[in-house]
């Protein structure tokens, strides 16, 4: 059975639907929905932190995830990284609360952001546990 995927695209005016597309795509094609942000270097490793240096790597795709399938064309290919400091633990759900209260952050799309705590706070007994969603 082949898939197909469509994207339904709507323009309204306030609550009047102006004008609607249903567009056939390719299933399980990736799109760019946002551009990336380049995150500031340090020239010092931050504590907690560990440099992982540049290198290359063969991606390789196999269809195992039937629910967001990699395109399987152009696989296996190298792939270059740049060094970039990756925190040696997991961030845990205390130190995750401390930066929300610091800063006041809240994502854009907040979706399943922090379903796992309580009423927005921390389950008892997993005040150590790295935070999730």
């Amino acid at each position: 059975m082949a898939m197909k995927e469509k994207l339904v695209i709507q323009l309204f005016e306030e609550d009047e639907i102006l004008d609607e597309r249903v567009v056939n795509t390719g299933y399980g094609i990736p799109r760019l929905i946002s551009e990336p942000e380049k995150t500031k270097s340090y020239d010092q490793i931050q504590e907690g932190m560990v440099k992982i240096p540049s290198g290359t790597f063969t991606l390789k795709v196999t269809n195992g995830d039937q629910f967001i399938p990699y395109p399987l064309q152009g696989y296996p290919k190298k792939i270059q990284l740049s060094s970039f400091l990756m925190d040696k633990h997991p961030v845990t759900n205390v130190q995750f609360k401390e930066f929300i209260d610091a800063t006041g952050y809240w994502p854009t799309d907040d979706h399943r952001f922090l379903a796992h705590w309580e009423n927005g706070r921390i389950p008892s007994g997993k005040e150590n546990y790295p935070v999730v969603m």
